[in-house]
């Protein structure tokens, strides 16, 4: 018969696993807020849109069907739901567009699908030309910054198509010491990237990690539950909920000390200007880490 693990071994191999996920996720942190890191991520990204950018406006049938309005409603949904624009022109003259995130625009490219940074009142975007037979000239647009030109706290939180670039990074036409360049697909310098030393840095995380920090959070309950059965099993019942009690303060003391700063002060739901209560919550993530610890003890 095969024995059976002791919680101790079971506590202390959690125990591990969740102090190690901490160490990542403040080394995580750290490495997102460096500007060689972000122009990486953004290089990575925008070269993996630049094909199917391309592929789209240069494919007759998509600009057949915009210009004679045959997209269904569904299948033009699905086609404006992509991270860019496409503007239809006939001569000068815009016939359509799939995105209102940017005025529609016309650059003289000299070459067809050959990428170009703009800037614009309202931000920065790499705009692509395809010429087409009868005049018709098909742009595509790729917002990388977007600010709108009415500020309130409902657009705010309006997050536009595109790549996900921070405040704090600053994007340029031309080249300077401090600036790091973000090559195209055929490896020439695009555009430039230095930091905004008047903003403050917000790094970019991708989205697994909020499951990485669910998970790390139910290990760390885990391993909360599986000390107080042991005392449970090992005293009395009351030493087990003194002890419960204290774990979790203790744990919630640790998480403000050791990762508010570091991680979460970074993330949107650990925002004040959202959401906070003195004396209840700081924030809805203080709020939602204080009601799961407290429906723990109360299970």
């Amino acid at each position: 018969m095969l024995k059976r693990k002791s919680p101790g071994i079971i506590t202390g191999t959690l125990l591990v696993f969740a102090v190690v996920a901490a160490f990542i996720l403040i080394q995580q942190t750290q490495r997102n807020l460096s500007i060689d890191v972000a122009v990486e991520r953004i290089e990575n990204e925008y070269q993996s849109l630049e094909a199917e950018i391309v592929e789209t406006i240069s494919d007759s049938n998509v600009i057949s069907n915009l210009i004679t309005d045959s997209y269904t409603f569904e299948a033009f949904s699905e086609l404006a739901a992509k991270p860019f624009g496409i503007i239809v022109y006939e001569g000068d003259s815009a016939l359509i567009w799939t995105n209102n995130f940017i005025t529609p625009v016309k650059a003289q490219l000299v070459y067809n699908d050959a990428p170009l940074f703009i800037s614009e009142t309202n931000g920065e975007y790499i705009i692509f030309q395809h010429d087409f037979p009868g005049d018709f000239h098909a742009i595509g647009f790729l917002p990388l910054q977007f600010d709108f030109g009415i500020k309130n706290k409902y657009l705010n939180d309006v997050k536009t198509p595109g790549i996900e670039i921070p405040a704090h990074l600053t994007l340029q036409a031309r080249a300077t010491p401090d600036a790091l360049p973000v090559h195209a697909l055929s490896g020439n310098e695009l555009f430039y990237i230095s930091g905004n030393d008047e903003i403050a840095a917000i790094p970019v995380y991708p989205k697994v990690l909020y499951v990485f920090l669910v998970m790390a959070l139910i290990i760390t309950l885990v391993i909360v539950y599986y000390i107080a059965k042991w005392l449970v099993s090992k005293f009395n019942r009351t030493i087990g909920i003194l002890a419960i009690m204290a774990m979790l303060v203790s744990v919630y003391l640790l998480v403000n000390l050791l990762l508010h700063d570091a991680v979460f002060s970074f993330l949107p739901l650990f925002d004040p200007l959202h959401y906070g209560s003195p004396g209840i919550a700081n924030s809805t993530g203080d709020l939602l880490i204080k009601t799961i610890l407290l429906f723990c003890f109360a299970l």
